[in-house]
């Protein structure tokens, strides 16, 4: 366990490797809290003053320039903080206004989306309006999980010059969707690495991937409410998910994993995570390499990390 989450709605956790340990955070009402971890211990800590976390004032957990940014929404300004190797933080800057929404364009790049602005190497330039609730980058452009009202939802594209594009892979959705961050049930896993945008997505009971250049895949969800995350580990797509594994109320999710060794999940194994008697949540990942993944979840008010190495027949700590 790497602490209380308070109320799970409003944890939205994160994993990110930072090249020799993970770190993990989450919000709560009364602040932000990291943790550094191997998987076997605790080896630094950070609790971060109260912030608002939610739809529109988001925190995000990022590893850019060899250190650790906690990109966040203060009335209204878009604020990073840059920490030391101690967890202190050691930089302030101010970006922007407004609701945002910062992606991993490689190890040493970010850039932030706001509804009117991208925020790129250091430049600010306008956008078409867009509201964009995950997004990823393949190399060559921006893939967008953007609302158009009504709980529908569907992935543009928006290409580095800031203009609209088709999107690279075309899907919408609608209806009820787990809450995996505020993208309506939608995670990227799109790779400067592999020049793949990627994208699972939750909703209605049923689990959608998509990877650029290869067939749709779908199956069947149980939970009404499931949450999914996803990932790339340099050689193939992981997907995590919340689901039950019966019909039952009050519902108890558990974690899984779902991969391919061929890569395009169409033949996808399942593995267990975790199948523990409480309801199970908002589960994220990152891989520190191949088949070398660090893995956190919420357990009914507590949030759970655990490192896996993935063999060929099974999941194991």
């Amino acid at each position: 366990m790497l602490g209380d989450v308070g109320d799970p709605e409003l944890a939205a956790p994160q994993v990110v490797w930072t090249g020799m340990d993970f770190a993990v955070g989450w919000g709560s009402a009364d602040g932000y809290r990291i943790r550094i971890t191997d998987g076997r211990g605790i080896s630094n800590s950070a609790d971060l003053a109260a912030m608002p976390i939610g739809s529109t004032q988001r925190a995000q957990l990022l590893w850019s320039g060899g250190r650790l940014e906690l990109y966040y929404g203060l009335s209204e300004s878009i604020l990073i903080d840059a920490f030391d190797s101690q967890l202190k933080v050691e930089q302030t800057r101010m970006l922007g206004f407004g609701p945002f929404l910062a992606v991993q364009m490689a190890a040493d790049r970010v850039a932030v989306l706001t509804p009117t602005a991208l925020f790129l190497d250091g430049v600010e330039t306008a956008i078409p309006f867009t509201s964009a609730g995950a997004a990823g980058w393949n190399g060559r452009d921006f893939l967008l999980s953007s609302v158009l009202g009504h709980g529908q939802w569907q992935l543009q594209g928006l290409a580095v010059d800031r203009m609209r594009q088709p999107p690279a892979i075309e899907l919408g959705w609608c209806g009820s969707c787990g809450t995996t961050g505020a993208g309506a049930g939608s995670a990227f896993a799109s790779s400067e690495r592999s020049g793949r945008h990627a994208v699972a997505i939750a909703a209605d009971q049923s689990l959608t991937v998509a990877i650029e250049g290869r067939p749709v895949v779908e199956r069947e969800l149980i939970a009404e409410s499931t949450d999914v995350a996803m990932f790339w580990d340099g050689g193939r797509y992981l997907v995590l998910l919340a689901d039950q594994r019966a019909p039952s109320d009050p519902p108890s999710r558990d974690i899984a994993l779902l991969t391919s060794a061929a890569g395009d999940l169409a033949n996808a194994e399942s593995f267990p995570i975790s199948e523990h008697a409480s309801d199970e949540r908002f589960p994220v990942g990152a891989a520190a390499a191949p088949s070398d993944y660090g893995i956190a979840w919420i357990r009914g008010h507590e949030l759970v990390f655990q490192r896996c190495a993935l063999t060929e027949r099974a999941t194991s700590r």
